[in-house]
């Protein structure tokens, strides 16, 4: 691990110290008192909606440097990647992974794996942004907080079109958009899902907004396992509109249960990864971890 993943990995310690220092377990004891084998047989096969469509986003940016993976192969490869982000701290950790195993390119000047799945992150926290955008604006919350988000996103776009998306054609930038606009409302609809079980009284519109401001969040990588700043910029959003700051910790706690679920087909292709023997000598490094259509 380097210095700065030991920094970000105690930094998300620390935040999730002050967010239990201030809230308490009771918001993590009522989201996981909230869980039924229903609900998490739901979480489960809800699982598979953003590992789909995350695939397919890696795949059409992939594509710029003729390296997208074969379907099967993306789809084992953010299942994996998708559960290492949600147990290790950082949040990065599967994706630095995945960018060591991406398929090498035909393009050259640029065409690493560290380029295209930096590119299909950014795409998807840009997206991410503009739907909490969308929950400030429309939630009446100060116009400026909405101004430095559409910065802070436009910000994000231009790196990825410098990153990639400058060499795909028009429509293979429309499919990734699509693609990854498909992935969060997939992610809102299991955060308002799971409010209707921790949180039966909260309106449909506030665990709307707060979920968007919960899977904002998320993309912060100062965390452990998605626990900590999650769950306090969402009570803060609470707080800001007029609700329980706890409701928004309950409501982020109870995502986090319920995303953690639908990843744990993750944990069977990681071991299934690890326990594959290593492939003969002279192919190219990093190949013996590579996952299999």
């Amino acid at each position: 691990m380097t210095a700065r993943r030991r920094w970000q990995a105690l930094a998300g310690v620390l935040v999730l110290f002050v967010v239990i220092a201030g809230f308490g377990l009771g918001p993590f004891v009522t989201a996981f008192k909230s869980l039924t084998p229903l609900a998490a047989l739901v979480a489960l096969c809800w699982g598979l909606v953003p590992v789909v469509t995350h695939a397919e986003r890696w795949r059409s940016v992939a594509h710029a440097f003729q390296s997208a993976p074969p379907r099967a192969r993306a789809m084992a490869a953010i299942y994996q990647s998708s559960f290492l982000n949600m147990v290790l701290p950082g949040g990065v950790a599967g994706d630095v992974l995945r960018a060591i195993d991406h398929p090498v390119g035909t393009r050259p000047k640029g065409g690493s794996g560290a380029r295209v799945v930096t590119a299909e992150r950014l795409l998807g926290t840009a997206v991410t942004m503009l739907g909490a955008i969308v929950a400030i604006m429309f939630t009446g919350l100060n116009l400026a907080w909405g101004l430095l988000g559409l910065g802070l996103t436009a910000v994000l776009l231009t790196l990825v079109w410098l990153l990639a998306a400058r060499h795909l054609p028009a429509l293979r930038v429309l499919r990734a958009l699509v693609w990854s606009l498909l992935m969060w409302l997939s992610l809102l609809a299991l955060t308002v899902y799971g409010s209707t079980l921790a949180l039966p009284d909260l309106s449909l519109t506030s665990a709307t907004a707060l979920g968007a401001i919960c899977l904002a969040a998320m993309a912060i990588p100062v965390n452990v396992g998605g626990w900590g700043p999650r769950e306090g910029l969402t009570a803060l959003a609470a707080v800001v509109w007029g609700l329980p700051a706890q409701s928004g910790v309950v409501l982020a706690a109870t995502f986090g249960v319920l995303a953690l679920i639908g990843t744990l087909p993750g944990a069977v292709v990681l071991v299934m990864t690890v326990l594959r023997p290593r492939e003969s000598p002279g192919t190219t490094p990093g190949s013996a971890s590579r996952l299999r259509a």
